[in-house]
């Protein structure tokens, strides 16, 4: 009895180790595998006011997420707006997703704002896997750990309870 309390003992002191492992190495791959967000991203946007209502259409904004880190990958799901309301593409602002770009169109939208934008958009982090087999290695190596800890802690079992006659 004492030496299956031992076994039982160890078991659970391996799952406790190896449990929080493998949770820190799936931690780490999620934003290898993810889109990373820019949320309500604060943008002043005087540099493309005239005057109170008139916009300069000429003036780029770039966005502050890393471009030069993130291999200058494209955004997604670009949303641009002011305190109270977001903006409509292409009647209030035109985005370059590929370059991280956009700039302001002369409309009754930016009229007597308060001249901050805040942008929501998505981006590739620096860590981030375009390719389809890096990915499928990664979740491999993620399932063979933890099968890996199963079999051994099933095989520990059996050894235990088994009967011997």
């Amino acid at each position: 009895m004492a030496e299956q309390l031992k076994s039982i003992l160890l078991i659970f002191i391996a799952v406790v180790v190896a449990l929080p492992l493998m949770l820190g190495i799936v931690g780490i791959t999620n934003p290898q595998t993810q889109l990373s967000t820019a949320t309500n991203e604060e943008i002043n946007l005087t540099p493309a006011y005239i005057d109170a209502v008139n916009i300069n259409e000429s003036v780029t904004f770039t966005l502050d997420y890393g471009q030069a880190t993130t291999g200058n990958t494209p955004i997604s799901s670009f949303v641009l707006g002011n305190s109270t309301d977001d903006a409509t593409v292409t009647t209030d602002y035109v985005v370059d997703l590929d370059a991280g770009t956009f700039t302001l169109k002369n409309s009754s939208f930016w009229q007597n704002t308060t001249q901050t934008g805040y942008a929501d958009y998505q981006y590739k982090d620096s860590s981030y896997m375009d390719t389809s087999f890096a990915r499928v290695l990664t979740a491999l190596i993620i399932g063979i750990a933890s099968l890996a800890l199963l079999a051994g802690i099933i095989a520990w079992l059996m050894k235990m309870f088994s009967y011997e006659k």
